[in-house]
This record gives C-alpha cells, sequence and structure tokens, in this order.
C-alpha cells in the first residue's frame, strides 16, 4: 500500500478542508513555524493509531471553528495500490469520536502501525548524541523517539510508551508537602509508574515476543550483506534511595559484524 492523497479537515492547524497530493511519491514537508508542519504529522499519526482505539477530537480540533461547525472534521487517508496490491483508490476516513470507517476483517491499518516510525528531526539527530557515561546508550532514543508512541495494549496497555515513561518523570518530580503529601505516598507512587514502563519496555527485548525490537530491525541490517547482528540489553530503571531522580534506565547495544575479505573475519564492537 502506497499513501496517494491525505484530507484534513478541521483538524489543528488545519481550517476547513485541505487536501495534500503524495501520489505514492517521497514527501518532504517544510514551511515556517506555525504552517501546520506538525499538525499534518500528528493527524496521520492519529489516523493509524485510530486502528487500535477510539479517539477523541476534542483537543485536536482547529480553535476558530463556530459551534455548527464543530465536530464535522476528518482525516482521510486514500491508498493506491490498495492493501491487496491492487491499482485501485482505497479511502480510509476518521471523524471525530468514531473508531473508522475500515471494512470487516480489513486489519492493514492496524497493522501498519506497528511498524510505524513516526520521528521528528530531533528525534534523528538524537542518534548523534546517544552516548551516555561513555557508553553508547539507546534508551532515550527508544523511549523519547523512536518508540514514543508506540503502543500495545498487550504490552503498554492503554498507553504509550512515551506516556508511561512521562508518568514515572513526573511522579519522580513531584516534591513532598508534609503530611498532604509524604514521602511514604511519593514512594509508592514512584514504585508503581517505574514498574508499569519496566513491565512494558522489557518486553521489547524479549526474544520470543512478538513485538522484540530486533525482530523489526534484523531485515534491515540484512540488507547491507555484512552479517550484521545487534544485541540490545536493557537495565531496568530504578528510583535512586532518595527517591528524587531515576537511575539505571540503560539500554545498551553490541554490534557483531562479519565478513569476508582474504579470510574470515569476526569483530564484536562494544
Amino acid at each position: 500500500m502506497r499513501i496517494k492523497k491525505v484530507e484534513i479537515k478541521d483538524y489543528k492547524a488545519f481550517y476547513g478542508k485541505n487536501e495534500f497530493n503524495v501520489d505514492g511519491k517521497n514527501l518532504f514537508i517544510y514551511g515556517e513555524n506555525g504552517s501546520g508542519k506538525s499538525s499534518f504529522y500528528y493527524a496521520l499519526k492519529d489516523f493509524f493509531q485510530s486502528s487500535t482505539e477510539t479517539l477523541s477530537y476534542d483537543e485536536t480540533e482547529n480553535i476558530f471553528l463556530t459551534k455548527a461547525q464543530q465536530g464535522k472534521g476528518y482525516i482521510e487517508v486514500t491508498f493506491n495500490p490498495d492493501k491487496d496490491g491492487t491499482a485501485t483508490d482505497k479511502k480510509y476516513t476518521v471523524k471525530k469520536s468514531a473508531k473508522n470507517t475500515y471494512a470487516a476483517g480489513d486489519t492493514s491499518i492496524r497493522d501498519a502501525i506497528k511498524l510505524k516510525s513516526f520521528l521528528t528531526y530531533k528525534h534523528l539527530l538524537g542518534i548523534h548524541h546517544i552516548e551516555k557515561d561513555k557508553e553508547i546508550d539507546l534508551f532515550d532514543l527508544l523511549v523519547k523517539g523512536v518508540l514514543k508512541h508506540f503502543k500495545s495494549v498487550a504490552i503498554t496497555g492503554n498507553k504509550e510508551l512515551g506516556e508511561l515513561w512521562e508518568d514515572v518523570e513526573k511522579s519522580v518530580a513531584k516534591p513532598t508537602a508534609g503530611t498532604a503529601y509524604n514521602i511514604t505516598q511519593k514512594k509508592n507512587d514512584v514504585d508503581k509508574t517505574i514498574n508499569a514502563f519496566d513491565t512494558a519496555f522489557k518486553k521489547l527485548f524479549v526474544t520470543a515476543s512478538i513485538e522484540n525490537i530486533l525482530k523489526y530491525a534484523q531485515p534491515i541490517l540484512d540488507k547491507f550483506g555484512r552479517n550484521i547482528e545487534l544485541k540490545l540489553n536493557y537495565t531496568q530503571a530504578k528510583p535512586t534511595p532518595t527517591y528524587k531522580d531515576i537511575e539505571r534506565n540503560h539500554v545498551r547495544v553490541k554490534n557483531q559484524i562479519s565478513w569476508k575479505r582474504n579470510r574470515q573475519a569476526s569483530y564484536l564492537l562494544e
């Protein structure tokens, strides 16, 4: 499936109906601050995410709508070829408070959300700054970038992975205030949010898990033809003794590369 056209009405920065003809090609979007780049990004994210949950657009409707105009916005994406590879247009529409217009048995959009890669330029720039404590650490790149919007009922429940981590950060940052909110209550809240995050995140590193990260990364690495193999290790996050910060939240990576020149050689890079 390839996106042919995106139509957005009354969503965030887009007032009225706005059409974007992609025609199955790569699309580069640029513009001034406030011109709608982020709105386009989030419209597509919400479109795909709507295949697994019901979205409410109360907070994403264009703020200049009159009362009579409210509730009529939508995001419509046209694909060509369709899910069967046929060169015909296939439209999917997501409306306010409506789950979707997908035909019964059509799981193409739901399947696509599992492989989504909604990244901002800030996330991409982050790959140049993944060293922490003098070691390569992928934690921030994954949790605050690549997998920030990852959501699976079986793994993250009703929240995105990034939201689970935000819960951790908020619970740690919340100050105690005497009897109104004491250290015992804070410890319980911090432990609860960290456990929820750790339980979800560590599943992405289990070899047998359907959402195992390397299951999706390895086919891409194989294209380089260098027998590149990655090993990822997540050290589970935990609170510091004072419960004022988080420690051990690291994702370490080991790369093994083998190739032939005059003889077979194998290198382990850490």
